[in-house]
């Protein structure tokens, strides 16, 4: 389940609206540059330094498209998922971890060779978003040199658990600064009802672990 009796109370809309509304003005940097390189009049085109900044544009708006989805999950959305109804296979999975090495650089631990293919019940589209989103807050709070690690494991009985780490590790006074969305979806994310089959276990500095409700495919 995703939920915690410490996490009862909404997250403001006018919270989510400044996140996001920062986030956007992050990514548009970007692409001003990009357009900067290849349209200067003085200078040949800079393909290489375009290419860079688009790059830089798009995690960023993958990130925040992570945190906006999880930010849209609500409680009517488990009346339409079947229990344990999607398939998440050794690929599917590698894809999962993938893409927090995308935006952030986390490095992922392969799945376990001749691991058996999962079903869970959350869809794996919100899977990997919660996952970008756990990768991301762990970066913002340990920042641009520590180095993250994302692990996936199924030694919990009925269970698949996602864990973002980071070393160092800051002390928790450390962290300054507003939640950025992807916090902000997370603690979204840990007070929902259970059957949407995620549970949020962990959000501290340096580690964030995700369990999804999960059984072995016959």
């Amino acid at each position: 389940m995703i939920g915690a009796a410490t996490h009862t109370v909404p997250v403001p809309p006018e919270e989510v609206a400044s996140a996001v509304g920062h986030a956007l003005n992050n990514v548009l940097p970007f692409l001003y540059a990009a357009s900067s390189f290849l349209d200067g009049e003085d200078d040949p085109p800079d393909i290489e330094r375009a290419r860079r900044a688009i790059d830089d544009a798009c995690r960023n708006a993958r990130i925040l498209g992570a945190a906006l989805s999880t930010l849209g999950l609500a409680s009517a959305d488990a009346a339409g998922l079947p229990p344990f109804g999607q398939r998440i296979d050794a690929e599917a999975l590698a894809g999962i971890l993938g893409g927090a090495e995308a935006a952030t650089g986390a490095r992922i631990a392969a799945p376990p060779a001749g691991a058996r293919a999962l079903r869970t019940t959350l869809d794996l589209d919100s899977i990997s978003a919660l996952v970008v989103c756990a990768a991301t807050a762990v970066r913002r709070a340990c920042g641009p040199a520590a180095a993250l690690s994302c692990a996936a494991s199924t030694a919990e009985a009925g269970a698949l658990a996602i864990e973002v780490t980071a070393e160092p590790r800051p002390v928790a006074s450390a962290r300054r600064g507003a939640p950025g969305p992807c916090e902000l979806a997370l603690a979204h994310a840990a007070r929902m009802p259970g059957a949407l089959g995620a549970r949020v276990d962990a959000i501290e500095p340096g580690r964030v672990r995700l369990s999804f409700a999960a059984r072995e495919e016959a």
